[in-house]
């Protein structure tokens, strides 16, 4: 549980960063988060609903595989319990389910699943993939330091990138 603890208090570190650099940016967004948002919905092939304007994007493929190296190196497995809670809470996000802080960030934590959500801006998504680089090169494969499974999603949509991530002790 310690542990666990820690690769937390790492990520939430690493997602505080964003807010830090950005307050200029939550001016931008404020108009998203207050319920204005520009957002079409579809449903897909399996009846959830997706914003009209998500595309797969590049970037954000880079981010979610770095941020699985990441887990993956400190101990964690991927699970799809766990991708699933991400799915669920991006699609919140979108519907502007969740109380963002700064309209960038949420956190939750639950029968011992903690949620981590951060809206990152275009400008800001080279830099936090090699944040995530670095804090991989920083980890020793061979000596895990967590237990558990995680579960990870990176989308762009209208503009933003959406980083979720969710950790199953």
């Amino acid at each position: 549980m310690h542990t666990f603890k820690r690769a937390t208090a790492v990520a939430a570190l690493v997602f505080a960063s964003l807010l830090t650099l950005g307050s200029g940016i939550s001016d931008a967004q404020s108009s998203f988060v207050s319920g204005s948002s520009t957002f079409g919905s579809i449903e897909d092939d399996f009846g959830n609903t997706i914003s009209a304007t998500e595309t797969e994007d590049p970037k954000a493929i880079i981010l979610e595989n770095e941020l699985i190296k990441f887990h993956t190196t400190a101990g964690l497995a991927k699970s799809s319990e766990a991708e699933e809670i991400a799915e669920d809470y991006y699609h919140r996000a979108l519907n502007n389910e969740l109380p963002l802080l700064e309209d960038r960030f949420f956190a939750d934590y639950f029968d011992s699943t903690n949620v981590i959500l951060a809206v990152i801006p275009p400008e800001e998504i080279d830099r936090e993939i090699q944040i995530m680089q670095q804090m991989t090169a920083g980890l020793d494969p061979e000596n895990p330091t967590e237990s558990g499974e995680v579960g990870v999603l990176v989308k762009k949509s209208n503009g933003q990138y959406y980083m979720v991530t969710v950790q199953i002790s």
